[in-house]
């Protein structure tokens, strides 16, 4: 009973941090920002989405290149459709093919060869 005691206690103060940082962090925010979220946040929405090759995240649907652009900057800017903040994630590289392998891709085999020969 003791140990359970003093494990809520230790979650309480941590709580109590957690919320403090919050708070810190809320004051930072512009005005705008902060009422654009608590209004989303009130119905169940998430208020930011990720972009991935110029789609939103939130909506699925493409924005513009201006926008994504100035997102990439580092502008804070709003969905044109849902209305959520965006943010930049880094695309993943697509998987490097070997050069040996590319090389023999576009190479026909010798056989391959005297067979289109005689085609022509």
């Amino acid at each position: 009973m003791e140990q359970r005691l003093t494990t809520l206690k230790r979650e309480g103060r941590a709580a109590a941090s957690v919320t403090a940082l919050i708070e810190s962090l809320r004051a930072n925010l512009p005005l705008g920002v902060l009422i654009t979220h608590d209004r989303m946040r009130s119905r169940d929405r998430r208020c930011v989405a990720e972009v991935r090759h110029g789609v939103c995240g939130g909506c699925h649907l493409a924005l513009a290149v201006g926008n994504v652009a100035a997102v990439r900057h580092g502008d804070l800017h709003r969905c044109g459709n849902c209305g959520r903040y965006l943010f930049i994630v880094e695309d993943e590289p697509a998987a490097a093919v070997p050069a040996s392998a590319a090389a023999r891709s576009f190479r026909p085999s010798p056989a391959e060869s005297a067979r289109l020969r005689q085609m022509l």
